[in-house]
């Protein structure tokens, strides 16, 4: 048994997800950009230079957990759970 090919889209993907790239109002690096800059905007503001300051470090390990962390913070709060001990 094999499924879909890579990339492949079943027929109900196509019109909720177009494959021509020319009709997303930003592409690649600046849709990942404008994403990202949102996301920061919940960050607390003591907190954004240092996130920067790992973005920007060049290092790939600072730069990964950076966006772990900024992906995780922005998924919590999108989904708030409460925790009972």
């Amino acid at each position: 048994m094999s499924g879909p090919e890579f990339g492949a889209a079943a027929e109900d993907d196509e019109a909720e997800y177009p494959r021509d790239v020319d009709v997303w109002p930003e592409t690649g690096s600046a849709a990942c950009r404008a994403l990202t800059e949102e996301w920061m905007s919940y960050v607390a503001a003591s907190e954004q230079d240092e996130f920067r300051a790992r973005f920007r470090s060049g290092d790939n390990v600072l730069f990964g957990t950076a966006f772990q962390e900024l992906f995780l913070h922005e998924f919590l709060r999108r989904h708030p759970a409460v925790v009972h001990l």
